[in-house]
């Protein structure tokens, strides 16, 4: 068969589809939200989507796929948050560059003490969870994994004890 006949019989592909987010497999999709752009119109006072339909892609942590889903409540979800944004900045270390350069700072110990600062802030925080229920409030919150993933799980009874858990968290921090 001639090369123009078989270039003829192929199937045209798929267009491409708009605003495209990347690969589509199972993994990709987990804990994935896409959500229309929204911009703070100052004309209006008020947020107002993109016109143009445009959508982002972003990864929620488990704890806001909880509130999601209405297993946790919003006070809850944000007493997760709190504790999750403490365990990130507690994970943050000097620039790269501090790395491999020898130390010919006149001032070294300061990122020291700022790393000091964090971890205590992260302490004070993680303090205020009530301890019997701390460990399901860690593994959800800072190890961001869903409760399945704990040992001898029973849906109801951890469920339970995590919104118990960050419901003590969002009374010590006073979260409305």
């Amino acid at each position: 068969m001639a090369k123009t006949k078989r270039k003829a019989k192929r199937q045209p592909s798929a267009p491409a589809t708009p605003w495209d987010m990347g690969p589509n497999t199972a993994a990709q999709r987990h804990l994935k939200v896409v959500e229309p752009v929204e911009h703070f119109d100052e004309r209006t006072g008020k947020k107002v989507t993109s016109p143009n339909g445009v959508k982002r892609a972003r990864r929620c942590s488990m704890a806001e796929h909880y509130v999601r889903q209405g297993w946790l409540t919003e006070r809850q979800g944000k007493a997760a948050q709190v504790l999750l944004n403490a365990w990130e900045r507690n994970l943050r270390t000097a620039p790269a560059i501090k790395a491999v350069q020898v130390d010919t700072s006149p001032k070294p110990d300061a990122h020291i003490a700022i790393q000091i600062d964090r971890v205590s802030a992260y302490h004070r925080v993680v303090r205020l969870v009530p301890a019997k229920y701390r460990a399901f409030v860690l593994h959800v919150a800072c190890d961001d994994r869903a409760l399945s993933a704990m040992p001898g799980y029973r849906r109801n009874v951890y469920m339970e004890r995590l919104g118990a858990g960050l419901d003590g968290l969002a009374d010590a921090l006073e979260l409305s």
